[in-house]
């Protein structure tokens, strides 16, 4: 997660190995073009709306984790402002394994802070923060996490997250993710044209939540990848002092 807003959902996990962490925030594509042509905010939407779609791969080495990803769909805006290129259709569309025509991608950080075990069953608990970018002309590549915190820096949140897993094998799991959220800056941008957008809006409260897989590469220290789909919605839209 880069700083300065850039929290991720960081969550995360740890089981026997298996972490998970990182997230992001946007919104559905709808009402695209009214909310850029009146400047209005985007990713942000009525209470419990889950108004950003997102994909991210995490990290893990020890407690630390790092989360990575892009936005799939944001509420204010259409796939021509969240895109280079139009999005695939189909799972067999080289498109569809592509992240690099997202313009709009974050980078988070977290740490563990405490994990407690039932059997298969793994849960754990951190902090963290998430940083979210707009990148005009993309180019972000999950080989390469770095290319995700590049560009522009339109919000940054931090908050707490857990993430719970299910081991099917003793080095891989069924993840679920949750995170409480807190937007700690937002500012002006524009997107394929389109002046005046804000993304959400200082001191919102979101919550995320996000499913996928995560997989132990190495047991002692110990090493993991997750990789996780999910939504992020404001819990309440109402700016706090």
């Amino acid at each position: 997660m880069m700083d300065e807003g850039g929290v991720t959902r960081r969550g995360l996990l740890e089981a026997g190995g298996v972490a998970a962490g990182g997230a992001l925030i946007l919104g559905l594509p709808e009402v695209a073009g009214a909310a850029a042509a009146s400047g209005r905010r985007i990713g942000s939407g009525p209470t419990d709306r889950r108004s950003i779609g997102l994909l991210m791969a995490v990290r893990q080495i020890g407690p630390s984790l790092v989360g990575f990803g892009y936005l799939t769909r944001v509420r204010g805006l259409a796939d021509a402002q969240l895109f280079t290129v139009p999005p695939a259709l189909r799972s067999t569309d080289a498109r569809a394994s592509d992240p690099s025509p997202a313009r709009f991608t974050f980078y988070a950080e977290a740490k563990i802070e405490s994990l407690a075990q039932l059997d298969e069953a793994i849960t754990s608990n951190g902090g963290g923060r998430v940083r979210i970018y707009y990148q005009a002309d993309g180019g972000a590549r999950f080989d390469d996490p770095a290319t995700f915190g590049r560009g522009l820096l339109i919000a940054t949140l931090t908050g707490n997250f857990q993430n719970d897993l299910t081991l099917t094998e003793p080095s891989t799991a069924v993840v679920n993710m949750s995170a409480d959220l807190t937007q700690t800056g937002a500012r002006r941008f524009t997107a394929a044209g389109a002046g005046g957008l804000r993304f959400g809006g200082p001191r919102y409260a979101w919550a995320l939540n996000a499913t996928g897989r995560g997989r132990r590469t190495e047991p002692t220290e110990p090493r993991s990848e997750l990789k996780l789909s999910g939504d992020l919605g404001v819990v309440d839209a109402r700016p706090r002092r």
